[in-house]
């Protein structure tokens, strides 16, 4: 399926963002990973709350040298799994800073095998937008060694 996304938009990046564990579980990591490595195809990697039956293993690999890709879902673990749960409820979560900064270096080493790293805020709290909005996490910016 991915190969037909990706024949039909022609001329356009795509990026693969798997919603289902198994496709990087410890039997099937590197081939996933190999399978989008071999298309250029970017990796989208994930920030929700681990432990749940739907968490994402935390894997942030480079699969494409033109882009890298992280989305952050926020970590409301009381939501994560809630049945019927509308999105201003599942993905409400106030990133602390420590939180954010746990990305930094992984930012940094994606950034060494990707011309671009994008980061999105998936989650519903405006100073979530604003804290990456702010000094060296403002959008196009470089991340500070600091």
């Amino acid at each position: 399926y991915v190969e037909q996304v990706q024949e039909r938009m022609y001329g356009f990046q795509i990026a693969v963002e798997f919603r289902k564990p198994e496709w990087l579980d410890g039997r099937h990591r590197e081939g996933t990973l190999a399978f989008l490595r071999t298309r250029d195809i970017p990796y989208i990697a994930v920030d929700a709350p681990p432990g749940h039956a739907t968490s994402m293993p935390a894997v942030h690999e480079v699969t494409s040298s033109k882009l890298a890709v992280v989305r952050f879902h926020g970590r409301n673990h009381d939501t994560w799994d809630l049945q019927g749960a509308p999105p201003n409820l599942r993905f409400r979560y106030d990133y602390p800073d420590t939180e954010l900064g746990e990305w930094v270096p992984r930012i940094k080493e994606m950034e060494r095998s990707a011309k671009e790293v994008h980061a999105i805020m998936n989650n519903n709290v405006v100073r979530s937008l604003q804290v990456a909005a702010d000094g060296s996490r403002r959008p196009g910016a470089a991340i500070s060694s600091a």
